[in-house]
């Protein structure tokens, strides 16, 4: 676990979180100030100011200009100069820690943000990255103490949120995470991939009335989230109402032609409903995106057998007694002893010594590799919430 956290821990700003999906992501997130910081910059850049202190505000921000535009190298020297002319200067340590951080250099990142606290204690944005460093490090109790003490900073600092439901979602502490990322849907609630992260946790623990709502929240924004979409179908799927899934389905199908389980669900649904010919179809599309869907290939089996015997039934059907001929003097194709064709109902199913095809029982889950299996909800395992970056917060 402590070898994914690094990749999986989101670390950026109100401007670079814009965003979706999926994903498994965001809002924006860069570092407050920053935009007016540049603009400022670079108006006093031409004149190079006499006292120490402005002097060193200026190489500060000609460091987040350099950062922002990913010249990470010029950057650590202007940050330097700047604390090299004003050695308490808490921002220039904190965008130095930045920069080594961009770069990769998390041990030496780790003592700026350290000094950057050390003369602003209450610098929450320098917490914040102490603990993604500390993450990135493997040390998750550090991290978790510094992203707490971001919170008793600013209980508002959505992307400390964020982080912390997944570390908690990592440590299978599922009320926490839940806390935490309403919290953070509370602060930015069009993050399309936060929702679905919530709505896949109300889904894998069987609370499918909590789940449909944030899957229907997704749908707004993204009307083609094929995540939200199967879900949705999964959960009328499971719910009997099988018109409603197959609606689902078929949208999922639109968005994504080669979705399998859509495809073998829908399949299961048409085999149920005593609908051969288009179970079969279905099947056979699954099986030829996935060759190796033994689920699918199964039911293609099954069904051409059903279909062949059903075929043999009828040549075989002893035939009907022939009704008392009705005469319809007004209709002039109408003769003696004519057999009307019977088209009231369809034939029923052929009962077969064959396996049924599987049911689908409420309160149950149909999403397998190889096709809708229906294990109990809890079994399905829980997945983990999108991750929230692989980088810092940014410049």
């Amino acid at each position: 676990m402590q070898n994914n956290l690094p990749h999986c821990f989101r670390l950026s700003r109100a401007l670079r979180w814009a965003v979706v999906a999926v994903v498994l992501v965001p809002a924006s997130l860069l570092l407050g100030g920053c935009g007016e910081r540049n603009q400022k910059a670079r108006k006093d850049a031409v004149q190079l100011p006499a006292d120490p202190s402005q002097k060193a505000r200026h190489y500060n921000d000609l460091g987040w200009i350099a950062g922002h535009n990913k010249k990470l190298d010029l950057a650590v020297k202007h940050f330097r100069k700047a604390i090299e002319l004003a050695p308490t200067y808490a921002e220039a340590h904190h965008g130095l820690g930045l920069a080594y951080a961009k770069l990769g250099y998390v041990d030496q990142a780790i003592p700026e943000f350290n000094q950057a606290i050390r003369h602003k204690p209450d610098f929450d944005e320098a917490y914040f990255n102490l603990g993604v460093a500390y993450a990135k490090k493997g040390d998750l109790e550090v991290a978790e103490e510094m992203l707490h003490t971001t919170l008793r900073i600013n209980p508002r600092h959505a992307p400390t949120h964020l982080n912390l439901a997944y570390l908690y979602r990592q440590k299978s502490q599922l009320d926490k995470t839940k806390r935490h990322l309403l919290t953070y849907l509370e602060i930015n609630p069009e993050d399309t991939g936060a929702r679905v992260g919530l709505a896949e946790m109300y889904f894998n623990q069987g609370l499918f009335r909590s789940a449909a709502p944030e899957y229907r929240r997704v749908l707004r924004n993204d009307p083609k989230n094929v995540k939200a979409l199967y879900r949705l179908g999964v959960i009328a799927h499971n719910q009997n109402q099988y018109g409603e899934a197959k609606k689902y389905y078929r949208r999922v199908l639109t968005a994504d032609g080669n979705h399998v389980d859509s495809l073998t669900n829908l399949g299961t649904l048409y085999a149920s409903e005593g609908d051969y010919s288009n179970a079969l179809n279905e099947f056979e599309r699954a099986l030829a995106v996935d060759s190796g869907n033994s689920y699918a290939q199964q039911q293609i089996n099954l069904l051409r057998k059903r279909m062949r015997g059903m075929a043999r039934a009828a040549r075989k059907a002893p035939p009907r007694p022939a009704p008392v001929a009705r005469v319809q003097e007004d209709d002039p194709f109408s003769s003696p002893g004519e057999i009307p064709a019977d088209t009231s109902s369809p034939l029923p199913p052929t009962q077969s010594a064959e396996a049924p095809l599987p049911p689908v029982e409420p309160g149950q889950t149909l999403i397998t590799p190889d096709g809708p299996q229906v294990p109990s909800a809890t079994e399905v395992p829980a997945p983990s919430l999108p991750p929230p970056s692989d980088d810092f917060d940014s410049f």
